[in-house]
């Protein structure tokens, strides 16, 4: 059974609040420290996908578009170990094998505009299922729950079996745009922290959940 860690990124409205998201961003700030952040995409919605988060993420991450079409040695001189590689569309998720042998993190991104959660949660785990494995180290639904409500991101770690999610409140597009673009960069900052079942030491466990009260 996956372990499932919930957190609500809201406007602060205390202390314990501005706390929590200081302590999100920062835990980001620190697994992100160094990494090139890649996006990859090669049909016209992929590239619509990855041209949004791109705008989104402006302030606080730079994403380098990668072409996947490129032959293996130019791939390789471009994604270094360590790396992030976010891939935005089917088709390139072809490429994940061999991003993941460079030592790459590899991040299947899909955008759910409307409906609920589960939904996007078991297309992810049956694509999963049906590839015989995970050819992506995680898989990163967004969506608009409903007309109004908020926004979630969520992120599925095979390695750790871990569902992490954040939970936006709907507000005024410029704070809600803040607050997930945070969302995505601690999802991030989790993945490369929790995406290699193989550490010293042993598997990695999931941390406990800290929930925002």
């Amino acid at each position: 059974m996956a372990a499932v860690r919930s957190d609500r990124i809201g406007a602060p409205i205390g202390l314990h609040e501005r706390r929590v998201l200081a302590w999100l961003r920062a835990s980001a700030g620190d697994a992100l420290a160094g990494r090139r952040v890649w996006g990859a995409a090669s049909l016209s919605g992929g590239h619509a996908a990855g041209q949004r988060l791109r705008r989104l993420l402006n302030d606080d991450l730079e994403i380098e578009p990668l072409a996947v079409e490129a032959d293996e040695p130019a791939l390789g001189g471009s994604v270094q170990t360590g790396d992030i590689v976010v891939l935005h569309d089917c088709f390139t998720v072809s490429s994940a094998a061999a991003l993941r042998d460079r030592g790459a993190h590899v991040v299947w991104h899909l955008s759910e505009r409307s409906g609920s959660l589960a939904p996007s949660v078991r297309a992810v785990i049956d694509v999963l299922d049906r590839s015989g494995g995970a050819p992506v180290d995680a898989v990163v639904v967004d969506e608009r729950v409903r007309l109004g409500g908020p926004e979630r991101v969520s992120a599925l770690v095979p390695a750790s079996q871990l569902l992490d999610i954040r939970e936006v409140p709907f507000g005024d597009d410029a704070a809600l745009a803040e607050r997930v673009a945070l969302a995505w960069i601690s999802l991030l900052g989790d993945i490369v922290e929790e995406d290699r079942a193989d550490h010293v030491g042993g598997t990695i466990q999931a941390r406990p959940v800290v929930a925002a009260r």
